[in-house]
């Protein structure tokens, strides 16, 4: 490209539209392009989450993009990434970057532009191989003799666009930068919470438990607030925070936590509040030295709030969790009262709706400490 910005408003799939209520901003382009670091970028300068489609699939599937070439080939790849992809069309007001062989399918692009407004990010052949370098067999398709033969066989892949930037020759804040002014000041979220901007009130158990919640406006996507509130509360805890989570929820937030002891990912929804995810958080507890000084991180919807809780609240006799709801009902419910619970297979009887049965602990002698989106 002769120029740093090329702009296409109206593309044969679709048009330029950032002022819906279901944004969605998907950062194409080839390997190495710089899609992982503008869009941590743009989720700080617009308080949009960010999220890599490579990064969901190696939550998903608990091992690393060149792990899962290895032992299950590329077309398991594909069908993980594909899964990974729809996951994004659910979410509202989000910044996704593709995996670089995304575009190569063209029901993904159809299904991009008829949801999304896509950025194209064009890199030069050394600038990929340079990028790459830095980070040896994190792609598996990627060899430097092949690069420009790649590139090339993708380039009408990559044609369409509503919005292209040169990514090559100007740092990330300065495409980051582009990339705002020409979709508009109106993607960058009104009265997101800045540094220490959040009210704190404190909520009181009838057995006369006191524990903070933090209420503001974008916590989660600011590159401080998170972990200010993890700092505030970590300063008489051993160690980095265990989180507990759920692959979409861990992929869009744990950026913003700068250290963490380990980690433990459940099945997104029911599959992943019962007895025997319980049994697996316990596995991971002593794999990582949890003790009674020890601090979870629960991020996600209720059901990783109930699970996380109660193996909290059950782990030797009960350490600390930091509730982090992602979802409506769990930031204004399930998260408050210190009230966790699993589900028992006792309670699912077939053809019937029946609410599943709990096994519930209130974690009393547990001083919960929650915090909210």
């Amino acid at each position: 490209m002769s120029s740093t910005v090329q702009t296409i408003k109206e593309t044969k799939e679709g048009k330029l539209d950032t002022k819906g209520p279901s944004l969605r901003l998907y950062l194409g382009g080839f390997m190495a392009a710089g899609k992982t670091s503008v869009g941590s970028k743009l989720s700080e300068m617009t308080g949009l989450p960010f999220l890599g489609t490579d990064d969901l699939v190696e939550a998903m599937a608990g091992m690393s993009v060149a792990e899962i070439f290895a032992n299950y080939g590329e077309p398991h790849f594909r069908q993980l990434e594909k899964r990974a992809l729809d996951e994004t069309f659910k979410l509202k007001n989000v910044i996704v970057g593709l995996g670089g062989g995304v575009l190569v399918n063209p029901e993904h692009k159809a299904k991009i532009f008829a949801n999304g407004t896509l950025i194209m990010l064009d890199a030069a052949v050394k600038t990929i191989i340079e990028r790459a370098s830095r980070q040896p067999g994190k792609r598996p398709l990627l060899k430097e003799d092949n690069v420009a033969e790649l590139l090339d066989k993708r380039r009408e892949a990559y044609k369409d666009a509503h919005l292209r930037v040169s990514a090559s020759e100007i740092f990330i804040d300065q495409v980051a930068s582009i990339i705002i002014d020409n979709l508009g000041k109106d993607i960058i979220q009104p009265e997101r919470t800045s540094r220490g901007n959040y009210e704190i009130v404190r909520a009181k158990t009838k057995k006369g438990i006191s524990y903070p919640i933090v209420i503001g406006r974008g916590i989660l996507t600011s590159c401080d607030g998170i972990q200010d509130i993890v700092n505030i509360i970590a300063d008489k805890h051993s160690g980095a925070p265990f989180v507990i989570s759920d692959p979409l929820s861990f992929t869009l937030f744990s950026r913003q936590i700068k250290k963490i002891s380990g980690t433990h990912l459940l099945p997104r929804g029911e599959e992943g509040k019962t007895l025997d995810q319980v049994s697996l958080i316990y596995e991971k507890f002593a794999r990582h030295n949890i003790d009674r000084k020890g601090l979870i991180l629960a991020i996600g919807g209720g059901c990783v709030g109930d699970a996380a809780g109660f193996a909290a609240s059950t782990w030797m006799r009960g350490i600390d969790i930091v509730q982090i709801p992602t979802t409506l009902i769990a930031q204004v419910d399930s998260s408050i009262g210190g009230k966790t619970a699993v589900d028992l297979p006792q309670g699912k009887k077939p053809g019937r709706d029946l609410s599943p049965a709990l096994l519930c602990d209130r974690g009393r002698k547990l001083s919960s400490k929650l915090a909210r989106r």
